[in-house]
């Protein structure tokens, strides 16, 4: 921590994290309970600081409020940064500039995330890339060309550091000399499998590796479908290449679906099982079909941005994208103002708004501040 001298508001803003970092080991505390103590409490050194009867005004139930008390009981915030960033990672909350954008105003963006490498502005135009851990060789080709081809065109490609086609998009985003991002379902120091973890440095090195999950956290069964919902919540899109109809890759597709991202699917032969669950997933209409990345390219308009000039003649026909269009304007407005004036939750206008700017129709000029092209 900073010593008494030195600048006060970097030493607030440390004190302020270490704090959310150890709220985040409490039980029972998650987004909607953060949420509710940053309304009750000037800061969340006093919410961490408050007894029982505060916290109860503060909204929180009996379970929450023990949650907390236990934690301050075993736990010494500054301690706990200073182990994060001893391993040699960082822990971002939600409030701070290099928390995703698009993760951040998904429908329930975790409080802290734990980073190791980088996150950029680059990062808001990412495609989840996802499947089954036991991928054909035609799945293996398939998805280190289409992730490569993806990366390559300069998006980056996100998915979970698992066995199959997670790994492969992973190495191809890389080999594609593109970005690519890591969520993974333990603390940093227990990545699964194993056998990643030097790809899991090359990741760090050219891209993030992140977790909801604190230092320690072993990637229990139950944590793979939570970690699903961070990765659609970084994507624009997601693309599923091999996946059984029993498969927890669902869980991705229902997620994007939920945030309003689109998701796309490669079909394969009709006998193979792997391909069973694409299949499903075109056949009820859920995924649109991608034999190719310029199919997704195509499909999205990222190819395509128009020009200056011929923007007049470029108006989007999406009736949310015109809505929002409509509602821009040479004057910065800031997302939270958006979704009122359009009357639609934050989710969806962040959605059209990543279309929008990928299609040169509206320019971001600071953090979820946008303006009309």
């Amino acid at each position: 921590m900073p010593e008494p001298n030195a600048d006060s508001s970097i030493a607030e803003k440390d004190r302020d994290l270490a704090v959310r970092v150890a709220l985040h080991r409490a039980r029972g505390i998650g987004p909607a309970k953060v949420r509710q103590l940053e309304t009750a409490f000037n800061s969340m050194t006093d919410a961490w600081a408050a007894p029982a009867p505060e916290l109860k005004a503060a909204g929180l139930d009996d379970s929450a409020i023990e949650g907390i008390e236990a934690a301050r009981g075993e736990l010494e915030p500054e301690r706990e940064l200073a182990q994060v960033r001893a391993a040699g990672f960082d822990a971002l909350s939600w409030h701070d500039s290099r928390y995703p954008f698009r993760l951040k105003h998904a429908a329930s963006p975790p409080p802290i995330l734990f980073l190791r490498g980088t996150i950029d502005k680059r990062d808001e135009h990412a495609i989840a890339v996802v499947g089954t851990r036991r991928p054909s060789d035609y799945g293996k080709q398939m998805t280190h060309e289409l992730a490569r081809g993806l990366a390559a065109a300069g998006l980056t490609v996100v998915s979970g550091l698992a066995h199959g086609v997670d790994g492969i998009a992973h190495q191809a985003a890389l080999d594609g000399r593109g970005r690519t991002i890591a969520v993974v379902a333990g603390g940093l120091d227990r990545l699964y499998p194993a056998e990643n973890k030097a790809l899991a440095a090359r990741i760090a090195e050219h891209g993030a590796v992140i977790t909801e999950h604190p230092l320690g956290a072993k990637p229990i069964r139950e944590n793979f479908p939570v970690r699903n919902r961070i990765i659609a919540g970084l994507s624009i899109a997601v693309l599923v290449t091999e996946a059984q109809v029993k498969s927890g890759t669902r869980t991705t597709v229902e997620a994007a679906k939920e945030e309003g991202r689109a998701v796309f699917a490669l079909p394969g032969s009709a006998k193979s099982p792997q391909s069973a669950g694409t299949h499903a997933l075109i056949r009820a209409g859920t995924a649109r079909l991608a034999a190719s990345a310029d199919d997704i390219l195509e499909d999205l308009e990222l190819d395509a941005a128009p020009d200056q000039t011929t923007l007049a003649e470029s108006l989007p026909d999406d009736p949310v994208e015109s809505s929002i269009f409509d509602a821009l304007g040479p004057e910065p407005l800031h997302i939270d103002e958006l979704c009122r004036d359009v009357g639609m939750p934050a989710p969806q206008v962040s959605a059209a708004l990543a279309m929008m700017e990928l299609k040169g129709l509206v320019r971001q000029i600071g953090a979820m501040t946008y303006v009309r092209r």
